[in-house]
């Protein structure tokens, strides 16, 4: 399904705005989105996704080193939405 990223719209939009790992991430997701929605589900992925994706990568693999940094709110809501993003693509992958 093309709608699984709808929840993240709302919920992790806040806290998107405030972090820049989950700022990267959100724009990936919706990015990802946008791209299965216009495409009717035949693209799996596009450059803007991607590029969005490995820049929240890196900077996630940054925090991981902060004791305090990687408990953190936004680095809570950066991990979930990386997760949604891989399932995304893996259930598309599948179908």
């Amino acid at each position: 399904r093309i709608d699984n990223l709808k929840p993240y719209r709302d919920s992790y939009y806040f806290i998107a705005r405030n972090d820049v790992s989950a700022f990267h991430q959100f724009l990936a997701n919706a990015a990802l989105h946008r791209t299965l929605y216009t495409s009717g589900g035949k693209i799996l992925t596009s450059h803007d996704a991607t590029a969005q994706h490995h820049k929240a990568l890196q900077l996630a693999q940054i925090r991981v080193g902060d004791i305090k940094d990687r408990v953190s709110d936004g680095m809570i809501a950066t991990v979930l939405m990386m997760a949604a993003y891989n399932v995304s693509n893996l259930s598309h992958l599948q179908a």
